[in-house]
């Protein structure tokens, strides 16, 4: 009887001894998203009759004890910033630690767009020069130095879009990503961007114009322009007649030639605003003639022969002497 006493004794006592506290020594990957679903794997001891695992206090999922030294898990949404590995076993709860970290994926930028060469005065197709991957939460862009007059980036997406109003020779730039983490990741690549001015081109409006000497000759453009940037001024070569002139700015040439002038041929040059003007030309020809003779179509008022012919005819006869005058007619 008393034997079977201690017996029972025996086996209550070791019922309620602790088990074995596990130790974690290691994690792999120690380092994982911040949302969460890292697949991890657990070294350590004691791990045997594991029935959790926590990542500052938040459970795993798709907890697996491999073995009594490795267990496989999936880690749960953690804010960045270190994390202690906890496994529940039988006897308990291993001391707290630090060897996994939530890290903010690599923040990571590409060029997309190496050159883009825009027209002034032309509304662009938006692009994105540099692309994002990465980082943690939302991104945003800005570039330097200034992009030219006109246009703009988003910082949300990092497209460039406007209507560029001043011309730019082939420059870099930089576009520099940032991420929403406590510290935020940076990252950048460059680009070229050039603002050249819209060609300036002329077209022959009039071939040929034919004028009189001491007439007003009706305005006309011979040359019409188009393109190009800012005013456009007009002149020709070589001089034309005297009495007539061209108006730069609009290229019209009026006024009464005083000269005479045989078929001629005239250059009308156009050039634009441009820091360094473009230009362009087209030709036109000029004659100016004599006047016509004048002509006689009829002399008003008519002669009035019978009224005259009585008076001369009395007249010579009165020289003869005495005589009755007769009117003839």
């Amino acid at each position: 009887m008393l034997l079977c006493l201690v017996m029972s004794a025996n086996l209550a006592l070791a019922s309620t001894a602790p088990g074995i506290i596990s130790t974690v020594s290691a994690i792999a990957p120690a380092t994982g998203s911040p949302t969460g679903g890292t697949a991890v794997t657990l070294t350590g001891t004691g791990f045997t009759g594991a029935t959790g695992v926590t990542f500052r206090g938040v459970a795993a999922t798709n907890l697996v004890v491999v073995s009594p030294t490795s267990i496989t898990a999936t880690t749960p949404a953690g804010a960045v910033g270190g994390a202690s590995v906890l496994v529940t076993t039988p006897g308990g709860v291993n001391a707290a630690n630090s060897i996994f970290a939530y890290a903010a994926p690599a923040l990571v930028t590409a060029q997309a767009v190496a050159t883009s060469t825009l027209t002034a005065n032309v509304a662009v197709t938006p692009f994105k020069p540099v692309t994002a991957s990465g980082g943690l939460g939302a991104l945003s862009y800005a570039v330097s130095p200034a992009l030219p007059t006109g246009l703009s980036i988003a910082s949300a997406t990092g497209l460039i879009s406007g209507t560029p109003t001043v011309l730019l020779a082939a420059s870099t730039f930089t576009v520099t990503v940032s991420d929403s983490s406590p510290t935020p990741q940076t990252s950048f690549k460059t680009f070229s961007l050039a603002v050249n001015a819209p060609a300036l081109t002329t077209v022959q409006a009039v071939p040929t114009t034919n004028g009189t000497a001491g007439t007003l000759l009706p305005s006309f453009a011979p040359v019409t322009a188009s393109g190009g940037l800012g005013a456009l001024s007009y002149a020709v070569s070589p001089a034309l007649p005297t009495g007539l002139s061209i108006a730069s700015a609009t290229g019209l040439i009026s006024g009464t030639p005083t000269v005479l002038l045989a078929a001629s041929t005239f250059t009308v040059t156009v050039s634009d605003s441009s820091q360094t003007p473009q230009t362009s030309f087209k030709t036109f020809a000029l004659t100016i003639a004599i006047p016509p003779a004048p002509t006689v179509a009829s002399i008003v008022p008519p002669l009035a022969l019978h009224s005259v012919a009585p008076l001369w005819r009395s007249q010579a006869l009165a020289s003869r002497g005495p005589h009755v005058l007769r009117s003839v007619g």
